[in-house]
């Protein structure tokens, strides 16, 4: 089964990237780029949702 999640990556005040996932709280990562930053949370939504899984609770749906 596959999901879309709404992401959101800003800029910060130290030139790096920050990104977050809303529908799921505790979700972020960042980057020197944004190409580095997208690769990363896209890592680190894999391992978020396969620790909810592991754990047996439920995974947020995107809407």
């Amino acid at each position: 089964m596959s999901y879309t999640y709404r992401v959101i990556i800003v800029p910060d005040e130290k030139g790096t990237f920050h990104g977050y996932v809303p529908a799921l709280p505790g979700c972020h990562t960042w980057g020197k780029t944004l190409a580095e930053t997208k690769e990363n949370l896209r890592q680190a939504m894999q391992l978020f949702i396969e620790t909810l899984r592991d754990d047996g609770e439920a995974c947020f749906a995107a809407f």
